[in-house]
């Protein structure tokens, strides 16, 4: 038997694996990121047919802020909102308040703060922002927003409620 022959046979054994798992350890580490990458793009394409506006934003001092929220038509059902409250200045005066809803093309919605989780807010505006859920469960935040460009209503409690002229 020859063993220098034998020795050559092992030797490209070896290094024919060697090459296979490094190509292997390589084709994990691109696919992870391109799979990364596919979902980002997924998300915010998901973000760019979704449209809604904020029709409007009513507190009542002391006890809760109804904002109610109309979706365009197109786009996926999303999974949810974030609300944030900004003050007079346009200073944050609230936490960012999460609020799971699968509001759909063409519906209207309204999300219900508490008084604490959205202080005063006299004249103050609401940015209004939507969310959907990645692959793994995680909310997946779109970077657009859209803000009630008119000031919050606030009434007092125990205040006569305004009535609406109509002509």
């Amino acid at each position: 038997m020859n063993n220098k022959a034998l020795s050559q046979v092992v030797t490209t054994v070896v290094f024919v694996s060697l090459a296979l798992i490094a190509i292997g350890i390589v084709w994990a580490v691109i696919n992870n990121v391109v799979q990364e990458s596919v979902e980002d793009v997924d998300i915010n394409a998901k973000c760019l047919d979704v449209g809604f506006v904020i029709d409007s934003a009513e507190c009542t001092e002391g006890v809760s802020c109804d904002i109610t929220i109309t979706r365009g038509p197109g786009g996926d059902i999303i999974n949810g909102f974030t609300v944030k409250a900004l003050d007079v200045t346009g200073t944050d005066s609230s936490n960012v308040i999460e609020v799971p809803s699968s509001l759909p093309a063409l519906g209207t919605g309204t999300i219900t703060a508490t008084s604490t989780e959205i202080p005063d807010t006299t004249g103050g505006k609401v940015v209004v922002n939507i969310y959907f859920t990645d692959s793994q469960n995680n909310n997946a935040f779109c970077s657009q927003s859209v803000e009630y460009n008119k000031p919050i209503t606030t009434t007092t409690v125990g205040a006569p409620a305004l009535a609406e002229v109509s002509s």
